[in-house]
């Protein structure tokens, strides 16, 4: 395997194992009462013919799209076109009346209608009680320190996309001089981008200034300060493409990404607060495919939604002509919000060949041990560790023994702790000892562990 390829795959690795922060973060768009779904004003149409992706050629999807401008024109049929896709979907984006939309829906040509959802911005969640992330057990998790270390992966070569909030391109751990609005763009780092929306858009706002976008050339994070952490606010969606772009690629300034020689590609879809839209979402996936992205990374979704759904067929066709699409599962299903279930999971990572990243909680709580915290997931029906107090445990003896284990010693499951067996030694346990040693009691018998010897043998 060349380096290209080795790093290509590393990339691939890390975006899927490392997406986990935008999922656990994602606030999915929450769920609409159909009479408010259907009388939405916004509206993908798709056409029948094949998109660019999947063979049709340009010439023919845009004369598609003529023809059904014509059509609608003669039926009196009005509309204000926002968008037109020929790349990776085959359609336009629109805004019309319910009356209008209905024809629209009958004129040849069309295949279907779907509704613009509006796409929450990504912000924190908060973790369960006594939970917290394990940073220095992360990249082992994850593979990423084996890809660095053992196998010398750096993400040279790769070039991947964040659709996002943008990217502090300022930011030291991406090349930049390191004081807000100083770095020209593109830079060594972030080589390429578009703002999409500007600071004041907002999907759900109810102004003139929010609803109407306001794109430029830079795609420069609203929460860019140059030096500040790379960590989002609660309140604001500005600072989450850079908290992302960090985790793949930061290479400065303390900070060291997953992949910290990839090339970044910096995709604003929202404003400094709020919310984007799905028809703005698959704008930015075609602008990523032309600038040669070779993974495109999405922290965000339109919960509920099925494969055909625009953007997740746009995604689709994306994994298809070989990018590495990786988007957020979302955080709505059990242990999200309810009534989800086995349909809770958004567009577009439920195309057909994106990996679909969800968060996963590997160290819930923790006890110490000889000062050592050792990290769990507390199991249905279990007691809890203990978290205070103190007690003596048989702990294993050397590993010439007979027994791999020291059978259980006076006291150990009794009122207190009592002699060491022979040849053992003692541990201490920080933890509640009365209600441990009574819990242990009552549910596990008093037995010597079997050999080594044994237990290869069976």
């Amino acid at each position: 395997m060349s380096r290209h390829t080795s790093s290509f795959a590393f990339s691939r690795l890390a975006l899927a194992a490392l997406v986990c922060l935008g999922a656990s973060q994602q606030a999915m768009a929450q769920s609409v009462p159909l009479a408010d779904a259907e009388n939405t004003n916004l509206w993908f149409v798709e056409l029948t013919g094949r998109p660019v992706a999947d063979g049709g050629s340009l010439s023919a999807v845009q004369a598609e799209k003529s023809a059904l401008r014509a059509a609608a024109l003669a039926a009196g049929i009005t509309f204000v076109e926002r968008r037109s896709y020929d790349t990776l979907f085959n359609g336009l984006a629109i805004e019309a009346t319910s009356s209008n939309r209905e024809r629209l829906a009958k004129l040849s040509g069309v295949r279907a209608l779907y509704p613009v959802e509006v796409v929450n911005a990504p912000t924190p969640q908060p973790s369960d009680a006594g939970s917290a992330p394990d940073m220095a057990l992360s990249t082992s998790l994850s593979g990423v320190k084996a890809a660095q270390n053992n196998l010398g992966l750096s993400g040279a070569g790769v070039r991947v996309a964040i659709i996002d909030s943008g990217v502090d391109f300022d930011h030291l751990a991406f090349g930049g001089s390191g004081v807000a609005g100083t770095t020209a763009f593109p830079t060594a780092r972030v080589v390429a981008g578009w703002d999409f929306v500007g600071d004041n858009y907002n999907a759900a706002g109810s102004t003139a200034g929010e609803l109407i976008p306001a794109p430029d050339a830079i795609p420069r994070d609203c929460a860019a300060s140059g030096n500040s952490p790379i960590t989002p606010t609660s309140s604001a969606s500005g600072g989450h493409g850079t908290h992302v772009a960090g985790i793949v690629g930061a290479n400065g300034a303390g900070l060291l990404g997953a992949a910290p020689q990839v090339s970044l590609g910096a995709y604003r879809v929202f404003g400094c607060y709020g919310s984007s839209s799905a028809d703005i979402i698959m704008a930015a996936m075609e602008r990523a495919l032309a600038d040669g992205m070779h993974v495109v990374n999405m922290s965000l979704g339109a919960a509920r939604q099925w494969a055909q759904y625009p953007t997740a067929q746009a995604a689709a066709r994306l994994a298809k002509k070989g990018v590495v699409v990786v988007a957020a599962a979302g955080n709505n299903g059990p242990g999200g919000s309810a009534p989800d279930a086995l349909y809770a999971s958004g567009a577009p990572g439920v195309g057909d060949g994106v990996i679909s990243v969800a968060s996963f909680d590997n160290a819930q709580r923790s006890f110490t041990v000889n000062g050592t915290p050792n990290g769990y997931s507390l199991g249905p029906g279990s007691i809890s560790a203990p978290t205070s107090g103190s007690m003596l445990l048989g702990r294993t003896g050397t590993t010439s023994a007979a027994a791999d284990a020291c059978p259980p010693h006076e006291g150990m499951f009794g009122a207190g702790p009592g002699p060491v067996a022979p040849g053992c030694r003692p541990a201490v346990l920080k933890g509640a000892w009365p209600s441990f040693a009574a819990a242990r009691a009552a549910s596990m018998p008093s037995r010597s562990m079997p050999s080594k010897q044994a237990r290869l043998a069976s």
